[in-house]
C-alpha cells in the first residue's frame, strides 16, 4: 500500500478501507499536482480535505490554487464523482495571478479554448499575444460563474502511479513503473495535443533539477517506444519547436 493510499484510508472514512479497490470505487476523483497524479474515492469531500490528505505526498500547500475541471474553486468546494482537481502554482494565493500572461501560458494552463473565451468576453491582448492579469481574472470569474461542472472527457489516457497502471479509453490496464518516461507521459496527458516547452517539462517532471535538452528528449523517445510496445499504436509523442505533445488518435 502506498503512502498516499494509507493517508486516504483515514481521510475518506473513520474505518480502514481496502485501498486496492480504489480504482473500482464509484466516487473517484482525479488529483493532479505537477507530475503527480492519482485517483481516489473523494466524491463528497472538499478541496480542503484533499489538500490536507495529500499535503505531504503531493507537496500541496495553501499557496496553490485548485482548478476543478479547469475552473478555479475555493477550498470549501465539494467534489463530485468524475471531477479532476489540479493544484497549480501559477495561481497561488501568495502572489495572486501574475501581471502578464503570454498566449502559450494561457493555453497550457487553461486550455486552447481560453483564447476564444477571452475574445467572447471582449478581452484582447494588450500587446501582440500578451494578456494582463485583469483579463485572466475576468476569464476565471466567468468560468466559475457558469452553472454545472463539466465531466472528465472519455477516451483519455490515464497514467495512475497509485496503481502503476496506464489506460487509454477501454484499452488497458498496462503495467508501468515510476520511471521518468512514464512521468513525462503523465505530464503531457494533462492536456493532450498541446505542445509543452522543454523548460516547462524540466520544471514539472524533473522538479527544477539541472537537466539538458538531450536528456529530456531521450526520455521522450523512450516514452514513445514504450507506448508503441504496449501496444498503443494510436498514441504517440510528437516534437516541434522545442516542445513535446501527447497525440491521441
Amino acid at each position: 500500500m502506498t503512502k498516499a493510499k494509507t493517508i486516504f484510508s483515514g481521510l475518506v472514512s473513520s474505518q480502514r478501507i481496502d485501498c486496492s479497490a480504489i480504482d473500482q470505487s464509484p466516487n473517484r476523483v482525479r488529483v493532479i499536482s505537477g507530475a503527480n497524479e492519482g485517483y481516489y474515492p473523494l466524491a463528497g469531500k472538499t478541496i480542503a480535505n484533499v489538500r490536507k490528505g495529500l499535503r505531504d505526498v503531493f507537496n500541496l500547500s495553501l499557496d496553490l490554487t485548485a482548478l476543478v475541471n479547469g475552473v478555479a474553486r475555493d477550498d470549501a468546494t465539494i467534489l463530485e464523482n468524475g471531477d479532476a482537481v489540479e493544484f497549480c502554482r501559477d495561481f497561488g494565493t501568495k502572489g495572486g495571478v501574475h501581471d502578464f500572461w503570454s498566449q502559450s501560458e494561457l493555453i497550457e494552463l487553461l486550455g486552447p479554448e481560453a483564447i476564444d473565451e477571452l475574445k467572447e468576453l471582449g478581452e484582447h491582448p494588450v500587446q501582440e499575444t500578451v494578456y494582463i492579469k485583469q483579463q485572466v481574472s475576468a476569464l476565471i470569474f466567468a468560468r466559475s460563474s457558469k452553472p454545472g461542472i463539466a465531466e472528465v472527457p472519455s477516451g483519455k489516457l490515464i497514467v495512475d502511479f497509485s496503481t502503476m497502471t496506464l489506460y487509454y479509453g477501454e484499452q488497458g490496464p498496462f503495467k508501468i513503473d515510476g520511471s521518468l518516461k512514464f512521468r513525462l507521459i503523465q505530464r503531457l496527458s494533462i492536456r493532450p495535443g498541446i505542445y509543452v516547452h522543454l523548460d516547462t517539462l524540466k520544471r514539472d517532471v524533473w522538479k527544477d533539477e539541472f537537466v539538458n535538452d538531450e536528456t529530456l528528449n531521450r526520455q521522450a523517445r523512450f516514452a514513445r517506444k514504450a507506448l508503441k510496445q504496449m501496444p498503443l499504436p494510436n498514441v504517440t509523442l510528437d516534437f516541434k519547436n522545442h516542445s513535446w505533445a501527447l497525440q491521441l488518435d
